[in-house]
């Protein structure tokens, strides 16, 4: 098993020096004298990384609070990182005064009249120190002559990557003389008065020669500094996703790291054995200031061993390899929270066991790209599971569930979170009571009762909840089934279809099925099912049960949804809604509008 760390450091915070050329646009009676100095802290980097020297350019606005028309706009130039502007401003107002420091010619734009600075990231290319800039934004209210220093601070984390085994790189015949990064979840704009970002992309730093400098982790073997980048983020930490490519003109090394934390004012460092086939590597946010690191472990697998070792252990787990999970005689039981992380292009299979994985805690599954092969079970799940992305599949047709709530737990409330996710299922793809939720993605299920027993593709009971947003769902003997009281669905912008297996099987039934109190709410979406009765409200098929309830706000059915009764009735929109025939449809029949 290889390890990945990450701690936490705080970025340099930048104080200003400069001349002044300012354009005064109103002058008031009875005003005052303000002079605001800035410079540099001691203890900032002796590096030319970060050094803050790039940044010879001031730029600054001053309003009356709480307007966006600048009284008073000026330009500077810094002398020995250090600078005093002078203004007179009216005694007893308030002001806010923007400041913004960037090279010159650097690709920033700050426009007065908005507050705002945008980003030009068409030629960024890497190892750019000009990128470096510093903002502050301060309100300030006059009463009496004023002399005052104020601090910049950056809008940026700076991302760092070094190579731990760049000399055994080169010593197996690669060495890199240029890297390239991509960066998701960066931004284009800063509000320089409140520190709000906008426009999140993401960002290719064009091919560069490796930087000259030390790599700013001492480390043991020290690491070849690879990379540097500034990228605009938010303040507040959150997760991105980090493509690195090294070359040396003819071959390629490329690395996908992904939920690396990056956060304003901040460092961002990734380090390791990452040239190499080992793939080894450290993910760190440093602080420029003493404080306690936050560090937190990743450990990357590559046999079915490390897998449930590390499974069972918790944290961060990356897997690197195909597995098969075939021989496993007990199953992986997650008792810690844990975020498992499969890479593009990996596949984790298994037989027909009855569970891969029984997670008793908060387990997150990434997955985009990657894929589940199994027997009856996925997840057996006694806590709360987050699914992003991925193909996820079982292949026993008598029983099973991918996505299991196991009731058998003194959680009253086990949660799945299906986040854009394909299932494949034989029998249920989803089977729970506590709570469902299913955004985007296609549920589907080949269950049906020419197999010996049969299953909805998706089953809510025990006063569960169920809730579907823009998904497709596809079975055969039923799409989604609401039972018991208390068990409420809202389904709105999905697809649901049951048809029949073959042509020689009838086997199809309800996209939608309401029993024993069970409720579904209809907002929106399209359902079809070979079957005439499309959606119905019914007792379970067991005498003196209630029916289910169907609440019907939108959609379009194939037939018209029914409730069992002797004979049974159509179910009536809710009040403000009706029925509309559509015609010329193949497949649809009536429409749920608004009267």
């Amino acid at each position: 098993m290889k390890k990945l760390f990450l701690g936490l450091l705080a970025g340099v915070a930048m104080l200003f020096t400069a001349c002044q050329d300012e354009e005064v646009k109103a002058v008031v009676d009875g005003d005052t004298t303000v002079s605001i100095t800035a410079q540099l802290p001691t203890g900032v980097s002796t590096r030319a990384y970060a050094d803050g020297k790039t940044a010879t350019k001031l730029t600054y606005a001053i309003y009356e609070t709480g307007q966006t028309t600048p009284l008073i706009t000026g330009n500077a130039n810094f002398v020995n990182l250090k600078t005093t502007v002078n203004v007179r401003l009216a005694n007893g107002k308030t002001y806010d005064m923007l400041f913004w420091a960037q090279a010159d010619g650097a690709p920033y734009t700050f426009e007065p009249s908005t507050q705002k600075v945008t980003v030009n990231y068409e030629a960024a290319v890497g190892q750019d120190e000009k990128r470096d800039a510093f903002f502050k934004a301060e309100t300030l209210t006059v009463n009496g002559t004023i002399d005052k220093t104020i601090q910049l601070k950056r809008p940026f984390a700076q991302l760092n990557v070094g190579a731990q085994d760049f000399v055994a790189a080169k010593t197996a015949g690669f060495e890199a003389t240029q890297t390239t990064v991509k960066v998701d979840n960066v931004y284009t704009t800063l509000n320089l008065l409140d520190g709000t970002v906008e426009g999140e992309t993401s960002v290719t730093y064009a091919l560069a020669n490796l930087p000259t400098e030390d790599f700013p982790v001492t480390l043991t073997p020290a690491a070849k500094y690879m990379s540097m980048d500034y990228l605009l983020v938010a303040d507040y930490k959150a997760l991105t996703n980090v493509t690195f490519t090294a070359t040396n003109g003819t071959h390629n090394v490329e690395r996908l790291y992904t939920n690396v934390p990056v956060q304003r004012n901040y460092c961002t460092n990734i380090y390791g054995n990452i040239l190499t086939e080992e793939a080894n590597f450290n993910i760190e946010i440093v602080p420029h200031f003493d404080t306690p690191d936050n560090n937190f472990e990743v450990v990357e697998v590559a046999t079915v061993a490390d897998l449930a070792t590390a499974l069972e252990k918790g944290g961060d787990v990356l897997v690197v390899s195909d597995l098969d999970l075939s021989a496993m005689s007990t199953k992986i039981n997650i008792t810690e929270p844990t975020t498992m992380t499969l890479l593009p292009g990996i596949t984790i299979k298994s037989d027909a066991q009855p569970a891969g994985i029984i997670n008793d805690s908060e387990l997150v599954i990434n997955a985009e790209g990657a894929r589940m092969e199994m027997g009856r079970q996925v997840v057996w799940n006694h806590g709360n599971i987050t699914v992003n992305g991925g193909y996820f599949s079982t292949n026993v047709k008598n029983g099973g569930t991918a996505f299991l709530n196991d009731e058998s737990t003194d959680n009253t409330n086990p949660t799945i979170t299906l986040n854009n996710v394909t299932v494949d299922a034989s029998f249920y793809a989803v089977n729970a009571f506590g709570t469902v939720n299913i955004n985007g993605g296609t549920i589907s299920s080949t269950s049906s009762n020419k197999y010996g027993a049969w299953a909805y593709c998706v089953k809510i009971h025990k006063g569960g909840t169920l809730n579907i947003d823009g998904a497709t769902i596809n079975g055969v003997q039923g799409g989604v089934s609401v039972q018991d009281s208390g068990s409420y669905a809202t389904i709105k912008n999905t697809n649901i279809f049951v048809r029949n297996s073959d042509e020689s099987h009838h086997d199809a039934y309800y996209t939608l099925y309401a029993a024993i109190s069970g409720v579904i709410e209809v907002q929106s979406g399209s359902f079809y099912s070979d079957n005439t009765r499309c959606a119905y409200a019914s007792d379970n098929d067991t005498s003196g049960n209630p029916n289910g309830t169907l609440i019907l706000k939108g959609g379009k059915f194939s037939a018209r949804p029914l409730i069992k009764n002797n004979p049974n009735e159509i179910v009536s929109p809710v009040t403000g809604f009706k029925y509309q025939e559509i015609v010329g449809d193949p497949l649809y029949k009536w429409e749920i509008v608004p009267e």
